[in-house]
């Protein structure tokens, strides 16, 4: 079963909106947005295709909608990634997303770290609006077979191992079942891909990259 289903990711996220003026250096394409929740019924494939808010501005996360460093710290050694990790809940029908940059964002309605089953949904940015790199700005060089860590607070380390990556058109968002609450425990790390420059210095960008990593055991 998949339950309601979170539906769109849409261009929320500052990362995922658009940047003004010159830019001071490209950003590894990648980061999320707002995610859109079908109340019923339960289904594998979107229900709802509402029109995108921040394809190419930026996103603000109201102050409430975020626990910072509830969700634990994220690493991804390979890259040398390592991201505190703030709790996020739903804005309205979408997934709020860190203001910060350096911060990723775990949807506390999805499974956490340590469950068995089911589908953790973590988000954050590849850039700031002013093209500072952010903690997923490495993300679309990760590789099959990387090992990802992600430690709740005062607990242990859970590995997770890559097994997946697919981009995704943001305009159309991500599919349904990545949400799945069956299965075999999975993380998946979303952030925006295919960054389009345009007059002026500006930038935004067109996709969304998913990357799946499946728990390890023990």
């Amino acid at each position: 079963m998949i339950r309601a289903v979170v539906l769109l990711v849409m261009a929320t996220t500052t990362a995922c909106g658009a940047g003004a003026g010159p830019a001071h250096a490209p950003a590894p394409a990648t980061t999320p947005d707002k995610v859109v929740m079908a109340p019923e019924p339960v289904a594998v494939q979107p229900t709802l295709r509402p029109s995108p808010r921040h394809l190419d501005r930026s996103y603000r996360a109201e102050p409430d909608l975020v626990d910072p460093g509830a969700g634990g710290v994220l690493r991804i050694k390979s890259l040398g990634i390592r991201a505190p990790v703030d709790a996020v809940g739903l804005d309205g029908s979408a997934m709020a997303v860190p203001d910060d940059p350096g911060r990723v964002g775990w949807l506390q309605s999805t499974a956490q770290v340590d469950d068995s089953s089911g589908a953790s949904v973590l988000s954050g940015h590849v850039s700031d609006e002013r093209d500072v790199p952010g903690a997923l700005s490495r993300l679309n060089e990760v590789r099959r077979g990387a090992v990802i860590t992600w430690a709740p607070p005062g607990g242990r380390r859970y590995r997770f191992e890559v097994v997946d990556l697919h981009t995704y058109p943001r305009a159309t968002g991500v599919p349904a079942e990545l949400f799945r609450v069956d299965g075999r425990h999975v993380l998946h790390l979303v952030t925006c891909a295919r960054r389009v420059s345009t007059a002026g210095g500006g930038f935004h960008y067109t996709a969304n990259l998913v990357v799946t990593a499946r728990a390890v055991p023990g």
